[in-house]
């Protein structure tokens, strides 16, 4: 396995075999990023946020493939304005620009998959032997993020259909910031658990920063009214 890191939000890309097939899951962010990846045989997205979706602007003939739900978010094609918003906003200029038609649902040859929605409104999570691909899930360098699609309850929910995962994984893999060893990834579940559970009021774990504190005052102003 090879994990592939942006520079952007720390976004990680994951290069692995797994019934014989070389798949990458996710995508990093800038355009030198998505140059410099091996060339897998099969793409797989873990949810429609666009810092994800983007494998495909550096292997446009290769199959893609997600789950239900984000096989109908994807064809909806936020997405497309959201990158387009982001990359305006940070000057990023892209010659290759991504496309997701002909994505197919994920099959149970490659990876077992559990449904992970509520940071998104859809989402799948992957697992293979002792490896969980948890997608936006228990990320150390970031605070659980609920987007305005999301759901406090179907994050919650999340969390519980990961945890039997957790503990059975050796190595956990989120979609952003660094892999985890199963201990680290149970007191992170914990810790996630016990602020979602109580989004106003409850502990907000670290990191401290400033956009730590506004994923949190998001957090708080789209799903505690």
């Amino acid at each position: 396995m090879q994990i592939f890191s942006s520079r952007l939000w720390q976004t990680n890309a994951i290069l692995l075999e797994t019934g014989g097939v070389t798949v990458l899951v996710d995508s990093p962010v800038l355009p030198d990023e998505l140059a410099a990846l091996p060339r897998p045989e099969v793409l797989v997205v873990t949810h429609a946020h666009f810092d994800h979706v983007l494998a495909r602007s550096a292997f446009p003939d290769l199959p893609l493939q997600a789950g239900p739900s984000t096989l109908e978010v994807m064809a909806r094609g936020d997405w497309e304005q959201e990158l387009r918003d982001s990359d305006e906003e940070l000057y990023v200029e892209r010659e290759a620009w991504p496309s997701l038609d002909g994505a197919e649902r994920i099959g149970c040859d490659l990876f077992g998959v559990v449904d992970a929605p509520g940071h998104a409104e859809d989402g799948i999570a992957l697992f293979t032997d002792d490896l969980l691909l948890c997608a936006d899930y228990l990320i150390e360098v970031e605070i659980p993020l609920i987007s305005r699609a999301g759901s406090v309850q179907q994050y919650l929910g999340t969390l519980d259909r990961l945890e039997p995962l957790v503990r059975r994984a050796t190595t956990i893999v989120p979609g952003h910031g660094p892999a985890l060893a199963r201990d680290r990834a149970l007191e992170l579940l914990d810790l996630d658990r016990r602020y979602v559970s109580d989004l106003r009021g409850g502990p907000m774990r670290g990191p401290e920063s400033e956009r730590q504190r506004r994923i949190h005052a998001d957090n708080v102003s789209k799903h505690c009214s």
